[in-house]
């Protein structure tokens, strides 16, 4: 009888080093070298195993690790759609993957559905297990969201709070002197 260990298929050996060297790419912010590994990366999806068999259930993290570095290298071209397909089909894998969830948020953001963005910032800001650089990042991009919204004091208040994690950062502090130049005035 095999063991739960035991029941979960095995990741293929070639996937594992693929993933590896995609990784390695995508910290080295390689985009050449990892658009010529997307038509494999997209490949070795189809080998996946089945996210239904939950013996597998938290062994399939290097699957999100992939469309991470997947949607990184298509969000450079623009196709922010296909990025966030993605980073959803990631987040199968892992749902819990603070930087992919993180990343299609973004990726919903620059396509315009500044609702959901915020929906899935915000549900990661719920979350106790996040760094401090996590959760600065997440409330600058949460401030972004807030100003394509028009909500100018709610948009001031997430960089603020950007800073608490994070002080001095130079992007919150621009955001926030973009903020005191664009705000409309208060009656």
């Amino acid at each position: 009888m095999a063991t739960t260990a035991e029941a979960c298929p095995d990741i293929p050996r070639a996937d594992t080093q693929l993933f590896a060297r995609a990784e390695r790419l995508y910290k080295a912010t390689d985009q050449v070298a990892l658009e010529a590994l997307r038509p494999e990366l997209e490949a070795a999806f189809n080998r996946a195993p089945d996210l239904r068999d939950r013996t597998c259930a938290g062994k399939l993290d290097i699957y999100a690790q992939a469309t991470l570095a997947l949607g990184w290298v298509i969000s450079q071209s623009g196709d922010w759609d296909s990025a966030y397909r993605w980073q959803s089909e990631g987040l199968r894998f892992s749902p819990q993957h603070v930087e992919l969830g993180h990343e299609a948020a973004f990726s919903l953001f620059m396509q315009q559905k500044y609702d959901d963005a915020q929906a899935r910032i915000d549900a990661l800001l719920e979350r106790t297990d996040l760094s401090r650089p996590q959760r600065a990042g997440l409330y600058r991009t949460r401030g972004h969201i807030l100003i394509e919204l028009e909500q100018w004091d709610a948009a001031e208040a997430a960089f603020r709070a950007s800073l608490k994690y994070e002080p001095g950062n130079v992007q919150a502090k621009n955001e926030l002197k973009y903020i005191g130049h664009n705000r409309p005035a208060r009656p």
